[in-house]
C-alpha cells in the first residue's frame, strides 16, 4: 500500500514499470493520480500546427497509429488532447512532440540554444539528450527482416536495401541493423542500397515515389536480386505494384519485407512481410512518460523502447 500511495500521489520512490501496473489496476478500479484533474490539457506538436497537425498525423499510417494510442491512454486517463495552435486561455501540463524532427523543432520552437521547455515534454519515435522519449526497436527489427529474407532467397543472389532519408534517425538505425545482418552473413554488398533525397512534401508521398524509382532500379541491377529490405510498408507496397506493373512475379523472381505493419502491408496486391510496431505501446507510454515527469520534474531522462514482430505473409514465401 505504501509504494501505491507514493505512486497515485506523485511522489518518489517506484520504478517505471512499477508506476505504470499500478497506473492501468488504479484506473481499472476508477482511481487516478492527484496530480490529473480533468481541466489538464496535453498539447501535441509535430512537424505542422493546429489542424494541419492533426490532418497530418491521421493520413500517415505509422503516426495515426501513435496518435490511436495517445488518444486512448490520454481518454483513460481523463487528460484532454490539444495541439500547438491552442486558446491563450488553456495552459498545457504537458507536451508531446511527434515526428522525425522532433527534437529539431524543440530547439527552434523553445529556446533557440537550451532546452528549457516552458512544459514537460515527451519526444516520440527519436531519441534525445534530454528528454524522455518513446522508439521502436529500429535497428533489431531490421536484422530481422534480413534474416528472414536470406532464408527465403537463394544462395547465389543478393539481398537489396531500400532505405528511406538518412537524417531521419529511424530510418538510419533500420539501414545500419539491416547492413549489420548482412554483413555478418557475409552477404553485404554496398552498391545494393538504394536512398533517394528527400524533396519535401508528405511521407507517404515520398514513399510512394521511393518505392517507383527503387522498383526501377532494381530491374536495372545487372546483379542477380533474390530479396530486398524496404524502410517502411509504404514504400514497399510502391515498390511491389510498380514491378507487377512491369511484369515480374512476385514472390517468385522476389522476395520483399517491409517495416511498421500499416495497413498498407495486410491490403497490399501481395500480402507484405513485415516488422510489425506496437504503435499503439508508443502512444500509452508517451502518456505515461509525462505524467511521471510531471511527478518528479528532476529525475535523470528516460527513454522506453517498444518491442517488434516479424509478421509474415505472401511476399516472402516459398515458391
Amino acid at each position: 500500500m505504501a509504494t501505491v500511495s507514493l505512486v497515485m500521489r506523485g511522489l518518489k520512490g517506484p520504478s517505471q514499470a512499477t508506476r505504470r501496473r499500478i497506473f492501468d489496476v488504479a484506473q481499472r478500479l476508477g482511481y487516478f493520480p492527484a496530480i490529473l484533474t480533468p481541466k489538464m490539457t496535453v498539447i501535441l506538436r509535430a512537424d505542422r500546427q493546429g489542424q494541419a497537425l492533426m490532418d497530418a498525423l491521421r493520413d500517415d499510417p505509422f503516426y495515426a497509429q501513435v496518435f490511436a494510442g495517445i488518444e486512448a491512454r490520454a481518454a483513460t486517463l481523463r487528460l484532454r488532447l490539444g495541439t500547438e495552435r491552442h486558446r491563450e486561455d488553456v495552459e498545457p501540463y504537458g507536451m508531446i512532440y511527434v515526428g522525425h524532427n522532433a527534437g529539431k523543432l524543440l530547439v527552434e520552437a523553445e529556446s533557440g540554444g537550451g532546452l528549457h521547455p516552458a512544459a514537460p515534454t515527451v519526444v516520440v519515435n527519436q531519441t534525445h539528450p534530454q528528454l524522455d522519449h518513446v522508439i521502436t526497436q529500429n535497428r533489431h527489427g531490421a536484422a530481422l527482416a534480413v534474416a528472414h529474407l536470406l532464408e527465403r532467397v537463394s544462395a547465389d543472389s543478393h539481398v537489396a536495401i531500400v532505405t528511406g532519408p538518412i537524417n531521419f534517425e529511424s530510418y538510419e538505425v533500420r539501414l545500419h541493423g539491416a547492413q549489420a545482418a548482412l554483413q555478418a552473413a557475409g552477404r553485404l554488398h554496398p552498391e545494393l542500397v538504394f536512398a533517394l533525397e528527400s524533396l519535401g512534401g508528405c511521407r507517404r508521398e515520398y514513399a510512394q515515389r521511393v518505392g517507383r524509382e527503387a522498383a526501377r532500379w532494381l530491374l536495372a541491377q545487372p546483379h542477380t536480386i533474390g530479396g530486398v529490405f524496404v524502410y517502411n510498408d509504404i514504400a514497399a507496397s510502391a515498390l511491389m505494384n510498380e514491378l507487377l506493373d512491369r511484369g515480374m512475379r512476385l514472390p517468385n523472381q522476389l522476395k520483399v519485407v517491409g517495416f511498421e505493419d500499416t495497413p498498407e502491408a495486410a491490403a497490399a496486391p501481395v500480402p507484405l512481410t513485415t516488422v510489425r510496431v506496437d504503435h499503439h505501446s508508443m502512444g500509452a507510454w508517451a502518456v505515461d512518460l509525462l505524467l511521471l515527469r510531471m511527478m518528479e520534474p528532476a529525475r535523470p531522462t528516460a527513454g522506453v523502447t517498444v518491442g517488434i514482430e516479424l509478421v509474415e505473409r505472401r511476399s516472402t514465401a516459398l515458391d
